[in-house]
């Protein structure tokens, strides 16, 4: 199964990020679309979610999607290749616990994804490398266009498409962009950043590690961690050692517990604006908090340069010697190496390196594609190998 999912495949998104896009490290666009005659997954029979997907595989192949993907059943995944493919950021944790009847179908270029009765029967979700919220747009709109034809999707004239989560009524789209914004978090500014967005429509979250969504868990194995300390190498549980997406595209908490200087821009309306004044609101919103960003790290080099560039080849300095690396630890080294980078503090980085070193440093990551065992001081070990042979070359 880990061939058939291309594990070892880059995925193509993390390489059409700009060289400048330090800021922004992926765009989604998730589109929940429903049949209408047949009652929405947790209200369908086993033999209603199998003739959904038996509808839907048959629409997939009608618009050729097989020839240049493949779809994947839930018999054939175990538990940690559907973490695999939610830590790829192409399935959401909605569809994780899903029961029979369900999958997935994935592109062969990972940049684009369609789930099947997780929370509703259709999720598309398409990614693209930084800030490039409509090239995912196009992707997903074409797909879904072409689904249209095939497929009874159910829509209501005054509200627009039904789903099963109120919030997403209307275009059922949510539109996101994953931003890196160490400036603004260590500045205290970020809640003021988020007010000043929050009036467009679209929130400013801060984003979790793993699958719990407790605002200030820890990665440590099921305890709070002491303020101010990282999780200790070893101790974390495997299920936290990742960074999955919802329908949001990131499983969020509140800006002041953002893990690893990671935060989510994503629109809340969906009921009476249109699928093209969301693609707006979201991207002048993350052009916005780019130039906040970049002013809050003009602030801190004027403040302290060498504070920031001591923190930057401190990060190095670990990445490059350390034999035991927590995914807690982790976040908080690529955080500090992609600032350094884009300041210019770091040489040999790129913004591309950094996204697919945070991928591959995720628990699935590292047990499917380089062979780990899968208990915590095992990925430890493997986490900083990767660490070490990434940065030392």
């Amino acid at each position: 199964m880990a061939d058939e999912m291309q594990t070892g495949r880059v995925p193509d998104w993390t390489g059409e990020t700009a060289p400048d896009q330090w800021i922004a490290i992926v765009s989604h666009c998730t589109l929940v679309r429903n049949l209408s005659d047949f009652a929405f997954p947790a209200r369908c029979g086993e033999e209603e979610r199998h003739a959904v997907q038996a509808r839907a595989l048959d629409a997939f192949e009608r618009i050729n999607l097989f020839g240049a993907g493949r779809y994947h059943e839930s018999t054939h995944l175990d538990s940690l290749s559907w973490q695999f493919l939610a830590e790829r950021r192409i399935a959401t944790r909605e569809i994780l616990q899903g029961t029979a009847g369900r999958g997935i179908y994935v592109a062969d270029a990972q940049n684009f994804g369609i789930m099947v009765n997780g929370s509703d029967h259709l999720v598309l979700r398409s990614l693209a490398g930084g800030m490039a919220v409509r090239d995912a747009w196009n992707r997903a709109g074409t797909v879904d266009d072409g689904l249209a034809c095939l497929l009874g999707f159910a829509w209501q004239e005054r509200l627009g498409f039904l789903t099963s989560r109120l919030g997403m009524v209307g275009t059922g789209l949510r539109v996101s962009v994953l931003m890196h914004l160490p400036a603004i978090g260590l500045l205290g500014s970020v809640e003021d950043t988020a007010a000043r967005i929050r009036h467009r429509g679209v929130e400013l979250f801060g984003v979790a590690g793993g699958d719990f969504g407790m605002a200030g868990a820890s990665l440590w194995s099921g305890e709070m961690a002491p303020p101010g300390m990282p999780p200790l190498p070893g101790t974390e549980t495997p299920v936290l050692q990742c960074l999955l997406s919802d329908l949001e595209g990131a499983v969020c908490t509140s800006p002041k517990n953002a893990v690893g200087n990671l935060y989510l821009l994503v629109n809340q309306e969906t009921l009476g604006v249109s699928e093209e004044e969301i693609l707006f609101r979201v991207g002048h919103a993350a052009v916005e908090v780019t130039q906040e960003e970049e002013r809050s790290r003009a602030l801190l080099m004027k403040r302290g340069a060498l504070e920031v560039a001591d923190r930057a080849d401190r990060a190095m300095a670990v990445a490059r010697g350390a034999r035991l690396l927590g995914f807690g630890e982790a976040l908080e080294l690529l955080s500090a190496l992609r600032t350094g980078g884009a300041l210019g503090l770091v040489e040999g980085l790129s913004p591309q390196l950094l996204s697919r070193t945070l991928l591959a440093a995720q628990a699935a990551h590292l047990v499917l594609a380089r062979g780990s065992g899968s208990d915590p001081r095992s990925l430890s070990v493997e986490r900083a190998k990767l660490f070490r042979e990434t940065f030392s070359a």
